[in-house]
């Protein structure tokens, strides 16, 4: 005698979807000389993605997601790849990992210079992992992004109308989170990131769209150049607003890529910065300056 038994739930809490929860029971019993074989088999199979709200300009929310990525043999990893004029390979150009030897509290500094017209036309896949779940129950990647401006009318180059920036508004920011599909389905900048708890998965990864910047590219002066992507504005200019030919900047509005984990108290346990420039000129990270990256 066979029992089948399949069940399926779909749990909406918020704007976070426990989907694909799915119990197969099989129960096979025989009757063979008064002896009874019993043969039970259950598999679970769950995912779970959300998004962090902003951690230093803009209000909560929930939203965005989070892709695959390649699991890890190191306590906190990060890797990108760059993909050039929407090419089918990817090159990693850094990959970044805190090892199992570690301490707690441990923070790692990451930094890569990309070949400036290659990193102005090319995509950037982060993929981020853990391969402990008991130190790192939520893992939090956050994007470079910084605001433009906070006036009621704020004008963006190109455009037939102001901008109310006393308000979260995506034409407010600059950086590499506008140009990041899951950050603006998620809901940008009301949130500032996105996040996944290692109790479903242990890694993730979230794509910079660089075709999107390109597309606003000719008519908006933070779009033109490479400070869409790059971070490397130095730490003791970033207290000065910013306001030229290349690009617009509200002081202490920086927000670097970083990576980080938590643990059950929500402690941080580990964290990645990254900081990714450009080469102006073959053999030197200083010379002809094609695409602007903060003057460097």
């Amino acid at each position: 005698m066979i029992f089948s038994l399949t069940l399926n739930v779909t749990l909406n809490l918020g704007l976070v979807e426990f989907n694909k929860c799915k119990v197969n029971l099989m129960t096979e019993v025989s009757f063979m000389k008064s002896k009874i074989l019993l043969l039970a088999m259950i598999c679970f199979l769950i995912s779970c993605s959300g998004s962090e709200p902003a951690s230093s300009t803009g209000g909560g929310g929930t939203g965005g997601g989070t892709g695959s990525g390649s699991s890890t043999s190191a306590n906190l990893s990060l890797e990108v790849k760059r993909n050039f004029e929407g090419g089918t390979s990817k090159t990693s150009i850094v990959s970044c990992e805190i090892p199992t030897t570690a301490t707690l509290g441990t923070t790692l500094a990451c930094n890569v210079q990309v070949e400036e017209l290659i990193l102005h036309f090319s995509d950037l896949d982060f993929i981020y992992s853990t391969n402990s779940s008991s130190t790192c129950t939520r893992v939090v990647f956050r994007p470079y992004y910084y605001l433009k401006s906070t006036s009621a009318a704020f004008l963006l180059d190109g455009a037939d109308a102001t901008t109310d920036c006393t308000v979260a508004d995506a034409n407010c920011y600059g950086g590499a989170a506008p140009g990041m599909p899951d950050l603006i389905s998620g809901g940008f900048p009301k949130i500032g990131g996105l996040y996944y708890l290692t109790r479903n998965q242990l890694s993730a990864s979230t794509k910079l769209d660089a075709a999107s910047i390109r597309v606003k590219s000719n008519a908006d002066r933070d779009l033109r150049n490479n400070t869409a992507v790059t971070n490397n504005l130095p730490l003791a200019s970033r207290g000065a607003n910013i306001n030229t030919a290349s690009a617009r900047y509200l002081a202490n509005t920086y927000n670097d890529y970083t990576l980080s984990c938590y643990n059950d108290f929500g402690e941080l346990n580990y964290e990645i910065t990254l900081t990714i420039g450009d080469d102006d000129i073959a053999g030197t990270p200083v010379g002809l300056d094609s695409f602007y990256d903060w003057g460097l």
